[in-house]
């Protein structure tokens, strides 16, 4: 499970999209929810994914955000399972809805239609502003040029 994991995660960073990052099936059978939150290999990916790029950030922040941002991922591909088959697939952001739309467009080969219009980011910036938890740390939009930022690059 580790290598699918950290294959998958070296694709998307590198701005390649996998194939099977749109088919619900690799997140219900090939990377399981329970491998990913309880597994060994899941452990060692998160604990090498902080020390590579978030070293500088409390651990405990970070161990629960990934597995937060993570979670929505099997939840919504077990939706998809019990939705109707349409012929075009329309998102009105590209949250978790995007996400979900991009599954069904690639499920079932139908047109995919995005409409951002910047809403879902500006709340979730708020969201983050607003949070309790993360206070003690300033995020990448709220830095002057120059700063250094906590998630560091591999290279």
């Amino acid at each position: 499970m580790l290598e699918k994991v950290a294959a998958l995660h070296r694709r998307l960073r590198g701005g390649e999209a996998p194939e099977s990052v749109f088919r619900p099936e690799t997140y219900l059978s090939e990377i399981t929810e329970e491998e990913f939150l309880y597994s060994k290999s899941s452990w060692e990916f998160i604990t090498d994914s902080y020390l590579k790029y978030a070293r500088d950030y409390p651990f405990i922040n970070y161990f629960w955000t990934i597995r937060n941002i993570h979670i929505p991922i099997w939840r919504v591909s077990r939706i998809i399972e019990e939705l109707p088959r349409t012929a075009i697939v329309h998102s009105p952001s590209t949250g978790y809805v995007g996400f979900i739309s991009s599954l069904i467009s690639g499920m079932w080969n139908a047109p995919f239609i995005l409409t951002e219009h910047g809403i879902y980011t500006r709340e979730r910036k708020i969201d983050i502003l607003l949070s309790d938890i993360l206070q003690e740390e300033k995020f990448f939009f709220q830095r002057e040029y120059g700063e250094t930022g906590y998630i560091k690059s591999s290279g």
